[in-house]
């Protein structure tokens, strides 16, 4: 069969000014009780059946994770002290802290920097949902990218955490406002600034919406926004 030129170089050059187009990437934040992974599941699947008439076609996946776990990779460094640095970044400890690290040579910017580097690498090969590590703060004026915080009611979380840690109410609360509190200062440490709700897109109240009805409005939203078919 005869291939027409034409047509060839018109639809490579569309494949290639596609892949050069940063996203589509979504970041999904979470208070502790709120549990992301069905939703998650939920939206990649749904996303997945448009994928092909997209702003880019290869499958979704979710990261969260691999992000330490490669940019320790790349450091030579653990990927619990990779946390940790940026963890005490800015406090008062980090220089005591640094000085008990085998790669105290490295600075806590230069840590950081490669973190933000590799949410920024998967966020502009698209198709990506990050889940906490800061990406809002990274990528948030990225073009082509959604940004998502999962919260509800702290008695809801505290019943959740209570049952799933087999805990009284007491210790559930305060794991949870510690937990939080870590996410949250940890975050702000590598974007270095503060992140509040209006720094979202979509901010869903778990305890009031099913999983469905959550990964539905994302994928109405892509598509009005022409991401996904």
């Amino acid at each position: 069969m005869k291939i027409n030129l034409k047509n060839y170089m018109s639809e490579r050059e569309k494949s290639l000014h596609k892949q050069s187009i940063p996203g589509p990437a979504i970041t999904v934040s979470r208070t502790y009780g709120c549990d992301e992974h069905e939703f998650v599941k939920a939206l990649i699947r749904k996303l997945n059946q448009l994928r092909d008439k997209g702003l880019k076609s290869h499958a979704w996946k979710y990261i969260n994770r691999e992000i330490i776990e490669e940019s320790a990779k790349q450091l030579k460094m653990q990927a619990y002290d990779v946390e940790n640095r940026v963890m005490v970044h800015h406090e008062p400890q980090s220089e005591w802290f640094a000085n008990f690290d085998s790669h105290k040579k490295l600075s806590d910017s230069e840590i950081i920097d490669v973190i933000k580097d590799m949410i920024t690498t998967y966020a502009k090969k698209g198709n990506v949902i990050i889940i906490g590590r800061g990406g809002i703060g990274v990528v948030k004026s990225m073009p082509n990218s959604l940004h998502i915080r999962l919260n509800a009611p702290i008695d809801y979380r505290i019943g959740i955490v209570a049952k799933q840690m087999n805990m009284n109410p007491m210790d559930a609360e305060e794991m949870i406002r510690s937990i939080d509190n870590q996410r949250k200062k940890w975050a702000e440490h590598l974007i270095e600034r503060p992140i509040d709700d209006a720094a979202f897109d979509l901010v869903f109240n778990m305890e009031r919406m099913t999983v469905d009805e959550m990964s539905d409005q994302v994928v109405n939203l892509l598509v009005k926004r022409k991401l996904v078919g």
